[in-house]
């Protein structure tokens, strides 16, 4: 019992040390401060987009850019094999080794009432790839907190808040 007690806190203790090292000076500073030791500022979510990094989430212009100076990503809860689970290593030897870039993506419900089918969902970004459209990025605040927003399925109240419309017809065979 005494020798599995020593083990534990001789993990503890160089789990602890691996934080205050160089490796995770970025993040922590070199701290030896349980209180500067938070979780976000180590796993982070970046989006990355086909077209390079200034398209990506967060980007260096764009409406979400990384809140810790010299840490790219955003601060997003969640880990390993856990119900807001997240794609990264098990364990790090740095301060990127916690990042991840996908996750299970598309929060989506649906529920069957006698009124109809009420939907409510989120995407990690929005619904546009075009970084000028107002709904690039637009639903990744509520996707980060795990939050969702009405999908409308009513055709009539989808029509009068659309912004555009496309009809694809097929082509008739002479």
């Amino acid at each position: 019992e005494a020798q599995r007690d020593f083990i534990l806190l001789r993990s503890l203790r160089d789990g602890l040390d691996e934080l205050a090292g160089p490796n995770f000076t970025l993040a922590y500073s070199n701290s030896q401060k349980l209180s500067d030791y938070r979780w976000g500022k180590i796993h982070r979510l970046f989006i990355p987009h086909l077209l390079g990094v200034d398209f990506s989430l967060p980007s260096n212009d764009g409406n979400f850019v990384s809140p810790f100076p010299g840490l790219y990503g955003l601060p997003r809860d969640g880990g390993y094999e856990v119900p807001n689970a997240c794609t990264h290593r098990i364990r790090a030897k740095n301060q990127d080794d916690f990042m991840f870039n996908h996750s299970p993506t598309h929060r989506f419900t649906a529920v069957t009432k006698p009124t109809g089918v009420e939907v409510v969902d989120a995407l990690p970004g929005g619904q546009s790839g075009n970084r000028k459209s107002k709904f690039y990025d637009n639903q990744l605040s509520l996707w980060l907190t795990a939050d969702v927003r009405p999908l409308l399925t009513d055709k009539n109240k989808l029509m009068s808040q659309a912004e555009r419309v496309f009809l694809f017809t097929p082509v008739k065979e002479k």
